[in-house]
């Protein structure tokens, strides 16, 4: 079976310690997503941000799980993580940032899923 409705996008994770990504992510017609670390990546939890807002440009702060967790993903170069579900609904806008500073810019493929 094909899978249909899906988007790719990149973001880069700018050098430097608690730094997000420049671009903002529309989670609004998604469900699912992908994270594709390139072989460059430092190991390090990745953080989601979410909007305060239901549009572009809005304030970002930290995801937190129902219990006020911090929502953070495990990551290694050279992989892939599937974000579950419950991490991402209802976000809106997101971006996203590595706990550990990168040693360089590094660009992230995002495989989208609606």
């Amino acid at each position: 079976m094909a899978v249909t409705n899906v988007k790719t996008v990149t973001v880069v994770i700018p050098t430097g310690a608690d730094a997000p990504s420049n671009e903002e992510i529309d989670m609004r017609s998604f469900v699912s997503m992908i994270v594709v670390f390139p072989a460059g990546w430092v190991t390090s939890d990745l953080v989601i941000q979410s909007s305060d807002s239901s549009l572009p440009g809005g304030t970002y702060g930290d995801l937190k799980d129902e219990g006020g967790f911090l929502v953070q993903i495990p990551t290694a170069a050279a992989s892939e993580r599937r974000l579950a579900p419950a991490d991402i609904r209802d976000t809106g806008f997101v971006k996203l940032k590595s706990v550990t500073t990168q040693g360089a810019n590094r660009t992230l493929t995002l495989i989208l899923k609606q």
